[in-house]
């Protein structure tokens, strides 16, 4: 489509809003004959390596996060970044639940009350601030 127009591909990358990356990896893709899947745009053997390890430790260790597989996979000398890890348990329908955070019973200091800060509510409802004075009136 871009030779069509007559386009560089800057100008035809400014024109579609698709970034370079897409592009080529797009292109690429056309050149060996793959379908192009959104999940699946630009698949790598290394990707395909840390799943399959992924799966396997995860299915091991069934308790463990994707903290823990990743520290697994650095162990057994696979590099891998957390994101992707996570990204492929996530894909995989391997990753645990997030844990909630437990309220505890001290939130910290309580916000002060009007009476501490130096405020007074009145009966028909006029906040009065109250004033220490230095000396007495006389």
């Amino acid at each position: 489509m871009r030779q069509e127009l007559g386009l560089g591909v800057n100008a035809f990358l400014r024109l579609s809003g698709m970034s370079k990356g897409t592009y080529y990896c797009r292109r690429q893709q056309a050149q060996v004959g793959r379908r192009s899947h959104p999940s699946n745009l630009c698949p790598s053997p290394k990707r395909e390596t840390i799943r399959e390890h992924a799966r396997e430790v995860a299915l091991a260790f069934p308790t463990y996060g994707y903290r823990k597989v990743w520290a697994e996979l650095i162990r057994r000398g696979i590099e891998a970044k957390k994101s992707t890890v996570y990204r492929v348990l996530k894909e995989e329908g391997l990753l645990l639940p997030a844990k909630r955070k437990r309220k505890t019973e001290d939130q910290g200091p309580e916000p002060p009350k009007p009476e501490r800060v130096g405020f007074v509510v009145s009966a028909d409802s006029t906040l009065w601030r109250l004033v220490e004075s230095k000396g007495s009136p006389g």
